[in-house]
């Protein structure tokens, strides 16, 4: 009986040794086979004609957009990335909102950078029909511990003041499963300033400008358009070493909610890295059935 005693207090003592191993991994951010580290990894490094797909403001069909609900549901729904909007309350916290004012996804009024955040988070969030529900606001510091391990994420910048943003990121603990979009360059370069091996992505209005930036900037990913998406230019990026990630958001996302997969499937022929939409069940759904879609489900065992 001595004996067996003997053993079960080992093997208590290395689950708790494990565990707390585990959390202090979490709080340092050392822990570094787990799913969104891999999105990344993938991104860097692994241009296979395999596709990521992202959520655009999280999966937003049973949850309000930009939710903590949301994140939750893109998870479930076996999503890589989450898109992620960011602004700055009137006491500098950076909190997931995509309009300047809260009036669309809540039940207040006004700009967002007008409230505190104690303030803001008395607002309750709506679905997408108006139903308002019992979410709130969430901080990018609570988003980011939700999402960490589990997901990707990809923050939309629509804030300039990049201190406050990247400090929370850095803290977090979170860092090598995020990156960064914005329309220009000089805002990426400032979160380089402060995030040094930061992954940003600005958006290039044309082929030609994709690859220029991609050469000029030391670029990892690409914002590209849809309407000069093509095989070759997948190709071209491959061989500078850098992913292209694409929206399918308006009428290709549009036409797939009617059921007309043509347009969606016409995007994944140009054979981008990332897709990013507001329908992802149904998206990956088509690259399961193409067998274009990558595995990363196994990532963090």
């Amino acid at each position: 009986m001595l004996k067996y005693s003997r053993w079960i207090v080992a093997a208590l003592l290395l689950m708790l040794s494990g565990c707390m191993a585990l959390k202090e991994g979490v709080r340092t951010g050392k822990i570094v086979s787990c799913r969104s580290d891999s999105v990344l990894a993938s991104i860097r490094h692994d241009r296979t004609g395999r596709i990521l797909v992202t959520a655009h403001r999280a999966a937003h069909d049973t949850a309000p957009e930009n939710s903590i609900a949301s994140i939750e549901r893109a998870i479930a729904l076996g999503v890589d990335i989450v898109e992620l909007d960011v602004r700055l309350t009137s006491d500098g916290v950076p909190v997931l909102m995509h309009d300047a004012t809260v009036d669309r996804t809540t039940n207040g009024e006004g700009a967002v950078d007008g409230y505190t955040l104690a303030a803001l988070r008395r607002l309750k969030l709506k679905m997408p029909d108006g139903t308002l529900t019992e979410e709130r606001v969430p901080t990018l510091s609570a988003a980011l511990n939700a999402a960490m391990g589990r997901i990707a994420v990809n923050i939309d910048l629509k804030s300039t003041e990049i201190a406050p943003i990247a400090h929370v990121v850095e803290r977090s603990g979170a860092a090598s499963g995020v990156f960064f979009y914005h329309s220009k360059m000089s805002v990426l370069d400032e979160v380089r300033s402060y995030l040094p091996d930061a992954m940003v992505q600005p958006i290039a209005s044309s082929a030609e400008e994709a690859l220029s930036l991609a050469k000029q900037n030391n670029l990892e990913l690409i914002h590209l358009r849809e309407e000069y998406a093509s095989q070759e230019l997948s190709d071209a990026l491959d061989e500078i070493g850098v992913s292209g990630y694409i929206n399918i958001l308006g009428m290709p996302d549009q036409m797939l909610r009617w059921g007309d997969e043509r347009l969606v499937r016409a995007i994944i022929d140009t054979n981008p890295d990332v897709i990013q939409t507001d329908e992802p069940a149904a998206l990956i759904s088509i690259l399961d059935e193409l067998g274009v879609r990558k595995d990363l489900s196994r990532a963090c065992s």
